[in-house]
């Protein structure tokens, strides 16, 4: 009886085991977040084939602001938009009003490095995204702590922008953009077929790189048909974020990361198939 017992109990932190270390993926699911920053470097090419380079430019202190939403009409239309967070400003005009929101913050929309992929009202770029997955990793019992998101693009041209060294004239094409994103920090609880967590992660490791080719016309002005390839390192130093008790106009918005896992079992439920492999193993005990 005890070597059945000890065989059940086995199976059951096997289970266990199994809920707390396999990350939930699901092609639906959110990310709506203003937390993060970037930096790196974009690379300037004056042929297709990137042979010919004619600049490289450091990109560093850049906010990121990263909206997804799909598969959930409940919540809001689906979108892809990776953009530089202009809308935060501690500016204001001489009557004490908002300046601008944002323009001219150095680390939202000015100067080298902003980048703006905006595909949204049901993505109005449909062709472009290839890929997009959200997830939550590390289940301790009582919360998943870690999340996950990932976003292909190839030949988006929806509101797209890269700015390099200046955003006078930065619209384009996206050839190529790729971003992997994992917050930790995290306190996600499972409610029906959704696993959610509000607030603001402790860290974020992560990258955004691709490639841009600056070949649309802006307010008159056409870009130069330049090649940048950007290979920029997420990380959590964040303007915004570091300045949001003197910020004006528009306060500063805590992030929200969700799942749809209607597809998984919740925890709960594979630790009850668990506890039932127990009673299994003693009533084929006692048969025996």
């Amino acid at each position: 009886m005890k070597n059945v017992l000890t065989s059940a109990v086995a199976a059951l932190s096997l289970v266990s085991g199994v809920v707390q270390a396999a990350p939930i993926e699901s092609g639906s699911g959110w990310i709506s977040s203003d937390r993060f920053g970037y930096e790196g470097t974009i690379t300037v090419y004056s042929d297709a084939g990137l042979a010919n380079q004619v600049d490289l430019i450091n990109v560093s202190e850049r906010d990121l602001s990263l909206y997804s939403i799909f598969g959930n009409p409940g919540v809001g239309a689906d979108a892809a938009i990776a953009m530089g967070s202009w809308w935060y400003s501690t500016a204001v005009d001489g009557t004490g009003a908002p300046r601008g929101n944002g323009w001219g913050n150095t680390h939202g929309n000015t100067g080298a490095g902003f980048m703006q992929y905006y595909n949204a009202a049901s993505y109005s770029d449909p062709a472009a995204l290839q890929d997009v997955s959200f997830g939550f990793d590390n289940f301790n019992g009582t919360h998943w702590t870690d999340f996950l998101f990932s976003m292909s693009v190839r030949n988006g041209d929806s509101a797209s922008r890269l700015s390099a060294p200046s955003n006078v004239a930065d619209a384009g094409t996206f050839l190529e953009l790729d971003i992997d994103l994992h917050a930790t920090g995290l306190e996600g609880l499972q409610i029906g077929n959704m696993i959610e967590a509000n607030g603001d992660p402790l860290g974020v490791t992560g990258s955004m790189s691709g490639l841009f080719l600056g070949s649309e016309t802006q307010n008159g002005q056409t870009n130069d048909g330049l090649y940048y390839v950007f290979d920029f390192d997420l990380n959590m130093d964040n303007w915004a974020y570091a300045n949001r008790d003197d910020l004006v106009g528009i306060e500063y918005a805590s992030s929200t990361f969700a799942v749809n896992v209607s597809q998984v079992p919740e925890p709960g439920v594979l630790g009850l198939f668990g506890l039932s492999l127990i009673g299994l193993a003693i009533r084929r005990r006692k048969s025996a």
